[in-house]
């Protein structure tokens, strides 16, 4: 099993990577509804969700100004990221980052951060105590 993971792992970052190309052309209209103050940063159209281990969703958000190289790299550490968590290793970075949020309840909302290559909280309600 571990080869066959092996053998489609390439194959699984190109074809995330041509759905966050083709989502990043495509132009959405919310009518009727006044937009988050995230909508100007995040795509509206692509995301990734995940259950953790214990039962937490996270959500890794892409960002709209973010190059192709950025796009690589996210999801090479978000691959990553899932796969150490899901080998239940030791102190790993989701479960670390789950833990630390702000309530534990709430999806755990994620986004790349290119220049340390690593991803990042964010706080759903900035500028809330």
């Amino acid at each position: 099993m571990t080869k066959a993971g092996e053998d489609a792992y390439p194959h699984l970052k190109k074809a995330l990577l041509r759905v966050i190309r083709r989502g990043a052309s495509i132009r959405l209209i919310v009518v009727g509804k006044q937009p988050a103050a995230s909508a100007a940063r995040y795509s509206e159209v692509i995301s990734f969700y995940s259950t953790l281990n214990d039962g937490r969703v996270v959500k890794f958000l892409v960002r709209k100004d973010a190059s192709d190289e950025e796009y690589h790299a996210g999801i090479e550490a978000m691959l990553e990221l899932l796969s150490r968590h899901f080998a239940r290793e030791r102190a790993n970075e989701l479960q670390r980052l789950s833990l630390a949020a702000r309530n534990p309840r709430w999806t755990l909302l994620l986004e790349f951060d290119a220049q340390n290559r690593s991803w990042i909280p964010v706080d759903p309600f900035p500028g809330r105590g």
